[in-house]
């Protein structure tokens, strides 16, 4: 079973009464010392809450946003590229080198050695061009519009394919934490990457009539991480 709200600790796995396996977030103390109270939050569950939230991030407005920080983020890569501009610089020196040399031949001062190292320099200089071949292809080049079709179709992806969940998590997740509250209910707060407003909190009375048990113990929180729970 894939648990796509990753954490830190080993899960467990077993049997319950009829065979069946519940699959669950919990408390990372919880197995460990036995110091929290707080109630397992069934996996299925919390993930759909989460994917879904972050699908609502990406508004036309959050969708521009997130365009902009990403094309920005790829100009400041080619940008920060030291490699490519010493290669080219390499090329210039070569050409220099190179020039000198003909004006040398056109002046009669030609011998072998020139030849030589003009054969040598052209030869530098192809496997310099070779080397800034290589290192344009891995650069790719992010036009907004092209950035914004992609966001705006991914938008639309299948909330129950696994893979469109994980890709989704992924890109738009950076934490998920679950809070306990003074009446005995619980908040879940989502810290999102790519955007400018990066943290949002889900009260319980958000959340849909298919929540898990409403009560858990009052002054605990927890990072989530995994583990099968099995009712015996």
């Amino acid at each position: 079973k894939e648990y796509l709200l990753k954490g830190y600790h080993i899960g467990e796995s077993g049997l319950g009464k009829g065979g069946k396996t519940y699959n669950y977030y919990a408390c990372s103390t919880k197995k460990r010392s036995k110091t929290c109270n707080k109630k397992n939050l069934p996996k299925d569950w919390i993930e759909d809450i989460v994917v879904k939230d972050a699908l609502l991030l990406l508004t036309n407005e959050k969708i521009n946003e997130i365009a902009e920080m990403a094309y920005s983020k790829s100009l400041s890569e080619i940008e920060d590229n030291k490699t490519i501009p010493a290669i080219r610089s390499g090329i210039l020196q070569i050409d220099k080198s190179i020039n000198n040399l003909l004006k040398l031949v056109e002046k009669g001062s030609f011998s072998d050695t020139l030849a030589q190292r003009l054969n040598d320099l052209e030869n530098q200089k192809k496997d310099l061009n070779k080397r800034l071949s290589e290192e344009m292809n891995n650069i790719v080049i992010l036009e907004k519009e092209h950035i914004i079709l992609w966001l705006k179709h991914f938008s639309q992806g299948n909330i129950n394919d696994i893979n469109f969940k994980r890709q989704v998590i992924d890109m738009l997740v950076n934490s998920v934490t679950v809070w306990d509250e003074p009446d005995g209910y619980f908040k879940i707060t989502t810290i999102y990457n790519l955007t400018s407003n990066n943290t949002k909190t889900l009260k319980f009375s958000d959340f849909t009539k298919n929540s898990p048990p409403k009560k858990c113990k009052i002054g605990n929180n927890f990072a989530l991480f995994y583990y099968s729970f099995l009712t015996f």
